[in-house]
């Protein structure tokens, strides 16, 4: 289960949350990062997508527009609360706990695997709500100087996170029944990369 102070910060931070990452220097940050995940998640129109930590739901926006099947699940209900006002199919769900059933065709974790207490077993989760031939999206920050201001960033609001190597990365995968990285993308403080189940042929 996430720390009760992960699940505190994100609740104080709902109401202004697409504010704060939308302006300044996160904002441009946030911005790269999208693009990035734009560019791995080739999904067809149709297709059901999970963004699993949905936050305000602008990667639910972004799916949506591609015209696919957009669902999302936070860990706290004032976010959940945010999407779904916006028309969006939401629950709240901590993804170190996650009970879905296999039929989504991508899963994309854009920001949220810092944030578990086990990111092993949170990768195992995602690839049980994965269809068989099913892909997964990760945005995950990267060991290194801005990694740890990305840190401390969240350390100032009463959250610890952990930060991850490619090698960590590709270690993770292989314990939850994933490919090796079957694309990566580097942004200034976070990497992103798209895996399949082993055995699958990934998209």
């Amino acid at each position: 289960m996430v720390e009760p102070a992960v699940a505190r910060h994100f609740i104080r931070s709902a109401a202004r949350y697409s504010r704060l990452r939308s302006t300044g220097p996160l904002g441009r940050i946030r911005a790269h990062e999208q693009t990035a995940v734009q560019k791995l998640a080739k999904f067809e129109a149709g297709s059901m997508v999970l963004d699993a930590g949905c936050a305000d739901g602008a990667t639910l926006e972004w799916v949506q527009r591609r015209d696919a099947r957009a669902f999302g699940i936070d860990l706290v209900l004032a976010m959940a609360k945010i999407c779904s006002n916006k028309g969006f199919l939401v629950a709240v769900q901590d993804i170190d706990q996650l009970g879905l059933r296999p039929v989504f065709d991508w899963v994309l974790c854009v920001g949220s695997l810092e944030f578990v207490p086990d990111p092993g077993r949170a990768l195992a989760n995602l690839a049980s709500c994965l269809a068989p031939a099913g892909t997964l999206v990760l945005l995950y920050p990267r060991k290194g100087p801005w990694g740890v201001l990305y840190a401390l960033y969240h350390r100032s609001h009463g959250a610890n996170i952990r930060l991850f190597s490619e090698s960590e990365i590709d270690e993770l995968f292989e314990a939850a029944g994933f490919t090796p990285p079957l694309a990566r993308r580097d942004c200034l403080l976070s990497s992103v990369c798209t895996t399949a189940k082993k055995g699958k042929t990934g998209r």
